[in-house]
């Protein structure tokens, strides 16, 4: 009969400490910013610049609080390549260079999640594009080269932080 007191205040007490944890875990502050691990891109550019059919471009003098978070470099063997270079921007948004090879007018809808089309803007002396995707709070300005190339800016961001992005794109020789 005692042991049964003890064996049920054992147990009283574990269930009181899980849910005291549980509460913690649950009133502990979390930031709410994105918060991405910086990556160094330079490895799949200099790869995509050897293997793309066409001159790369890539961001140079972007301004302090742009950071790399993700870079991704899909080959197609004998067909397309694909260069992903994702940021966080000052302002805690995303925003990604989309560069490819493949056929702009699908790669355009696939990466602006094919937006409503917006009126469109001159950034970095270019004439840019510009679709808007409200439910998904997406923002897109895009860009190609006949035959050669489709450039799409996208993400969370602000127009102005997309426009610096598209801005900074220099051919990569």
């Amino acid at each position: 009969m005692i042991w049964r007191r003890g064996a049920r205040s054992i147990i009283a007490w574990a269930v009181g400490g899980v849910a005291a944890s549980a509460l913690l875990i649950v009133i502990t502050p979390r930031p709410v910013t994105p918060i991405g691990v910086l990556v160094n891109y330079h490895g799949d550019l200099a790869k995509f610049r050897r293997i793309a059919p066409h001159t790369v471009l890539a961001p140079a003098g972007l301004p302090v609080g742009w950071q790399p978070v993700s870079s991704r470099l899909t080959v197609i063997h004998g067909g397309t390549v694909s260069w992903h270079l994702g940021f966080v921007t000052p302002s805690g948004r995303m925003a990604s260079l989309e560069e490819s090879s493949e056929r702009p007018a699908h790669f355009i809808l696939r990466m602006t999640n094919n937006g409503n089309m917006l009126a469109p803007v001159r950034s970095g002396g270019a004439r840019w594009a510009r679709r808007w995707r409200a439910d998904k709070d997406q923002r897109s300005m895009y860009r190609s080269a006949p035959g050669a190339f489709t450039i799409v800016v996208t993400g969370t961001s602000r127009w102005d932080e997309l426009a610096v992005l598209a801005g900074s794109l220099r051919p990569q020789l």
